[in-house]
Parts: C-alpha cells; structure tokens; sequence
C-alpha cells in the first residue's frame, strides 16, 4: 500500500527553488486582511473584463509516484476558462523603495 502524502495546493504551487520573500515577517509583508482585500478587489476586476474567469475555485487531485500516493488540495485564486486555461495566484507585498518612484499601477 502506498503512502498518502498531502501538500496543500498552495506548498504544490510554489516554484523551486524559491526565490524572493514573502514571508509576512520579513519587514515586506502586508497584513493578512490587507492581503484578503487585494485579493478580492483584483478577482472582481478580472471577472468584470472576462466573463470566463472564476475565482476561489476548490481544487484536489490524487496521483501516484513510486511508493508514494500524492493529494493535493486547495484553491487556486483564480481561472481564466479559456483554451488552453489560465490559473491565477495572487501575491500581494510591499516594497518601501516602490513608494518613491513614480510610477503606480492601480487596481
């Protein structure tokens, strides 16, 4: 019998190496209820430009591996249904130096 491992979807979509900080400790970090806003404000955004995208979408997939049998579980943030689909994840940070340049992208 193989060995049920679980990784939430979010560890699973994680590139490797990783690179970068967002680690909410680190000094960049925003609060998580900044972050929540953000999130939702770039989800209505994208579902009233595209009537294909959904947000929240639960997700879970089983798959073998050598002795190992592997679920994955989670949300991705977002899903553009098109052909071929697009998942989104959504990052929020800040960066002090950002502040002082100019330039701004609003969402």
């Amino acid at each position: 019998m193989a060995k049920r491992v679980t990784v939430p979807l979010t560890d699973f979509a994680l590139p490797v190496p990783r690179t970068g900080s967002i680690e909410a400790h680190s000094g960049y970090g925003r609060a998580a209820a900044e972050g929540r806003e953000i999130h939702v404000r770039v989800q209505r955004k994208r579902a009233k430009s595209d009537p294909l995208y959904q947000s929240e979408v639960p997700v879970s997939f089983l798959f073998d591996r050598e002795a190992y049998q592997f679920r994955i579980d989670g949300r991705m943030d977002g899903i553009f249904r098109h052909d071929p689909p697009r998942i989104e994840e959504i990052k929020s940070s800040f960066n002090a130096r950002v502040l002082i340049q100019p330039q701004w992208i609003v969402i």
